[in-house]
């Protein structure tokens, strides 16, 4: 019986020991990371927002924009798991992992940009009559920013949104032709 007791408390033991040993305190991430391209400009928004060739431009840009979006759409969001001793080293994990599919077509959308700047440049010549002769002395210049965001469910705190990494800031500067005097 004594050898029974015995042979219980040394497994019992064994099985805290071999558990306890194998649990870590490291923690477990999962964050979705979402891909987007935002277009937003400055220029003469009261005497400008009038100008027929200016709002040709910005249909032009926002199309241009949707296009783009719509090209990466498969690569548009995904999630990853990022694992660390604490949460910090998983968001690091998580960050890393993101940021290497991130770059496998990062390069394909700064392409995608500079036609962007090309098609532009051909347009400014096509329609330089236009905005020459345009009533309203507008400009527009326009910044298209791509980045990368992640939202993030953790067991201790969930936090939405955080930007991970801002990218390229692309300025295409758009103007009438009496702009340039």
């Amino acid at each position: 019986m004594k050898k029974s007791i015995s042979g219980i408390i040394t497994c019992l033991l064994f099985t805290l020991t071999f558990f306890n040993g194998c649990s870590n305190d490291s923690d477990e991430t999962k964050v979705t990371y979402t891909y987007s391209l935002l277009v937003d400009y400055t220029g003469k928004e009261s005497t400008g927002d009038s100008d027929p060739a200016l709002i040709a431009i910005d249909k032009k840009m926002e199309n241009a924009r949707i296009q783009i979006n719509n090209t990466f759409a498969d690569y548009s969001q995904w999630e990853v798991t990022g694992k660390g001793d604490t949460k910090e080293d998983a968001e690091k994990d998580a960050d890393s992992q993101a940021l290497t599919v991130f770059n496998q077509y990062k390069d394909q959308i700064e392409d995608k940009l500079n036609l962007l700047d090309n098609d532009f440049a051909q347009w400014r010549k096509e329609y330089s009559e236009q905005l020459m002769t345009s009533t309203e002395n507008g400009y527009r210049k326009y910044t298209l920013t791509y980045m990368l965001k992640r939202e993030e469910k953790t067991s201790s705190q969930p936090s939405y949104g955080k930007i991970v990494e801002l990218g390229k800031q692309h300025k295409l500067e758009v103007y009438s032709q009496q702009s340039y005097e």
